[in-house]
């Protein structure tokens, strides 16, 4: 069975059929994000679908990313045929939670930057979220501490190829650099504690 597009609403309503995904056991299913990719490439290629804006962007996946099939967010919604099912889109990210219109399918999806969604009834707190290692051993509140202190704190030592940017409070020493005389930075030392 081929996807459906509703052009009577705007954003355009894209359904995909449960006959479309692999069961799993239940009533639980996949699809897999090339799957995805080829009913909506299929769709485009369509007479029909040839006559409405592109309906997908797809972008190859690389040595460090994975597959990426995303809806045209500018031109389409879209869904699941309605039901009391599960379908999990596996296998590469996609972009479906920013376009997706809620029924009673209950959709598991990895959004284009690889994060899993996180539904608002787990346990995560925002501290959990804060302190997430971002890069290294560096948590997201330490980065934004650095980035802050470098985008709004006090800096001095510009003139002399040694940067140092205050925390925004101007209580300690964020970011100790040295640069060469183009200005472009030969090391850092960073505090985002």
């Amino acid at each position: 069975m081929a996807i459906s597009v509703n052009y009577t609403t705007k954003p355009y309503l894209i359904t995909i059929p449960q006959s479309d995904c692999t069961l799993v056991s239940g009533t639980r299913y996949t699809m897999t994000v090339d799957k995805l990719w080829e009913l909506l490439r299929d769709y485009a290629d369509d007479p029909i679908g040839r006559s409405y804006p592109i309906t997908y962007r797809r972008i190859p996946a690389t040595s460090s990313t994975p597959k990426i099939t995303e809806i045209n967010e500018n031109f389409y919604q879209a869904q699941f045929e309605n039901g009391n099912w599960s379908v999990d889109l596996i296998e590469g990210n996609t972009n479906f939670r920013d376009v997706e219109v809620k029924n009673n399918v209950s959709v598991g999806t990895n959004n284009t930057t690889g994060y899993s969604i996180v539904e608002a009834a787990s346990n995560l707190t925002a501290a959990d979220v804060w302190a997430h290692v971002l890069e290294g051993t560096m948590g997201a509140d330490e980065m934004m501490r650095i980035m802050a202190s470098v985008l709004w704190g006090k800096v001095s030592g510009m003139d002399t190829q040694n940067p140092v940017f205050r925390s925004i409070m101007d209580t300690k020493t964020r970011v100790t650099a040295t640069t060469d005389e183009y200005g472009n930075r030969t090391s850092t030392t960073m505090d985002g504690s």
